[in-house]
């Protein structure tokens, strides 16, 4: 397997900031030229190529065994192998701290390359001792009389059904993008300080220059003249990622065991355990975080920022990558102990480092009939785990406190569809059989509570790590959610009041799991209101305050809202649309409903066929 030849989207042309820094409006900042005195003020990056392969294999045996008419057990068993995606020139970087690179001996200590010491093309070597068994069975009860008879309604009404397996995932390219186009086969230059809008190398407030950075010339992989390459144009390096060397293929376990029975014979309910374990999933972590110990450490010896001129105290939130000059002359830089000094912020590892728990309880009813056939499904389920989408950073000091609802985690989902054709025929046998056959209502509708909202913590950077994983709040109180929100006032109110959030003590990170939230409950509010509205929900930057604020629908803005008319009532909003197609020609009501914990949806759809009337 391979993927095409990519080029990175970052810009090589460069780009500038303007935060009103300089004069305190942005825009005024840009017409003069004045770039941010901040950090990253100018950003450029080299142009970055990825070339990268991967193989894969794998190979099964699976029997089924009758061990009686009425019960079947199958067993199977899956070998297979992954080979890690790598570059075909070995343009790839990982951090391994402690080791020095022979590749490239003036690279920072931890920096390494394909062919430094235990670096392998793929940088995690390939596993082969992946086997996957798996088992099931099914039985089907064949009981004459008594209560059994009753419950599993005899033989051949009843299915009984479990299994388990193993199953191996590989991992995917992205993880490969992550790492090219760093040093040294790419050079992505981030200013420390405000550069000059005409000299953007050059420190806008002394005139001293940073460096000519480009053009940059990609080093040639086992090349001698990388024994002597300058490496203090890429410090320090930024923003690049760490693929442990130690991974291996994510996997997951996964089993149910399920009834199903025959209520008639149009009718089956089916009631089923569900259940999902995953393990060794990729995420990331933190490579080079900040050291709040020693940050209170310098404090305490009367160190001097030398970056702002503070003292007593000197080291603060965001102050792990200024240096700091002791009583006795010695200058300390910064206070990122695990990779040192020369790596930047936001440099992370990308590790087998996170595990899911999903188990869920389903039901289902099933009805196929000539003239009505529906599909009613209920589940009831829980999700959990430690970091559930790649760049949601795990807490690099307890993965214990990432744990938490996984951001797609539902509680109750209940969903039906239908379809009823209609009698027409029967009912007008005398009128022309093309104008009544082929009636159909058919619908889906959907009942089902929100997505949790995961709360960020904005306030500084109380864990002294400059680490954007580690500072969340506690809760310490349940959600609640003020009428005010919803009322006719534009101003939005708090959903989830403050004092519900407790904001850490610096130093610390929180005690409890990862701070996840139910969705608002629209409805209740909204039946106060004599007129309704579609109602729109977000977080405010500057806190952990979730708002509610109406979104007005108008025959004026019909066509910009997807060609939905919102028909306001008392405690729900409807959307209302026809189609022009032809065949076949349908008229739909749509209804989006929020309810108590979360919402609904639906629609209903009457269908004819009208190719045969010519329209």
């Amino acid at each position: 397997m391979r993927s095409p030849r990519a080029r990175s989207s970052a810009p090589p042309n460069g780009t500038f900031t303007f935060d009103g820094s300089v004069t305190g409006v942005d825009a005024a900042d840009y017409l003069l030229g004045a770039v941010s005195v901040n950090g990253s003020a100018f950003q450029q990056y080299s142009m970055q190529v990825l070339d990268s392969r991967t193989r894969y294999g794998g190979a099964y045996a699976q029997d089924s065994w009758k061990v009686k008419p009425n019960f079947t057990l199958n067993l199977g068993l899956r070998w297979e192998v992954s080979m890690p995606w790598y570059d075909t020139q070995g343009k790839i970087e990982t951090i391994v701290p402690g080791v020095q690179s022979v590749q490239f001996p003036t690279a920072p200590l931890g920096w390494l390359v394909p062919g430094d010491p235990g670096i392998p093309l793929t940088l995690a070597p390939t596993h082969y001792n992946n086997w996957a068994p798996r088992a099931g069975l099914a039985y089907s009860p064949g009981f004459t009389d008594g209560i059994l008879r009753k419950i599993f309604g005899g033989p051949g009404k009843t299915s009984i059904r479990a299994s388990f397996g193993i199953y191996y995932t590989s991992i995917e390219d992205l993880n490969l993008f992550y790492e090219v186009g760093d040093p040294p086969y790419g050079n992505n230059w981030q200013s420390p300080n405000g550069v000059l809008f005409e000299e953007p190398y050059r420190t806008r407030t002394d005139g001293v220059s940073q460096g000519q950075r480009f053009p940059y010339v990609f080093p040639v992989p086992g090349s001698p003249a990388n024994k002597t390459l300058n490496y203090a144009q890429f410090l320090p390096p930024s923003y690049v990622p760490g693929y442990d060397i130690h991974n291996r293929m994510p996997y997951a376990e996964h089993y149910n065991f399920s009834i199903q029975r025959e209520l008639s014979r149009s009718t089956v309910l089916t009631l089923a355990y569900v259940g999902t374990q995953g393990h060794k999933l990729i995420s990331q972590t933190d490579a080079n975080p900040g050291n709040a110990a020693f940050c209170q450490q310098l404090n305490a010896e009367g160190a001097v920022d030398t970056n702002t001129g503070l003292s007593n105290p000197a080291c603060g939130p965001g102050g792990e990558q200024d240096t700091y000059q002791l009583p006795n002359g010695t200058l300390v830089h910064g206070t990122r102990t695990a990779l040192g000094p020369a790596f930047g912020a936001n440099n992370t590892f990308t590790r087998n480092s996170a595990n899911s728990n999903y188990n869920s309880f389903q039901a289902t009813v099933e009805r196929k009939a000539a003239d009505m056939t529906f599909l009613a499904a209920y589940t009831f389920g829980k999700a959990l785990d430690d970091s559930s989408t790649f760049g949601e950073l795990m807490n690099f000091s307890n993965y214990r406190l990432s744990r938490g609802l996984s951001t797609f985690d539902v509680t109750h989902n209940f969903v039906v569809s239908y379809n009823w054709a209609l009698p027409f025929d029967r009912l007008f046998s005398h009128a022309p059989k093309r104008l009544t056959r082929d009636w159909n209502i058919t619908g889906i509708s959907r009942f089902s509570t929100g997505f949790p909202i995961r709360i960020s913590q904005y306030r500084g950077d109380l864990s002294l790590t400059g680490s954007n994983s580690t500072d969340e709040p506690n809760r310490v109180g349940p959600p609640g959610y003020t009428g005010s929100a919803f009322g006719r006032t534009e101003r939005p109110q708090p959903v989830f009041p403050p004092r519900r959030l407790h904001i850490r003590h610096p130093r610390t990170f929180r005690q409890l799991q990862r701070p996840v939230l139910p969705w608002p409950r629209l409805s209740e509010q909204r039946r106060k209101r004599a007129r309704g509205f579609c109602s729109q929900v977000d977080l405010l930057p500057d806190g952990p305050a979730l708002v509610a604020a109406p979104c007005a629908v108008t025959a004026r803005n019909y066509l910009r809202h997807g060609g939905f008319l919102c028909v306001a009532g008392r405690r729900r909003c409807s959307m209302v649309s026809s189609s022009p197609r032809r065949v076949p020609t349908f008229f739909r009501l749509v209804v989006l409903h929020h309810r108590r914990g979360g919402c609904s949806t639906g629609y209903a759809q009457l269908n004819s066929d009208h190719s045969r009337l010519g329209m």
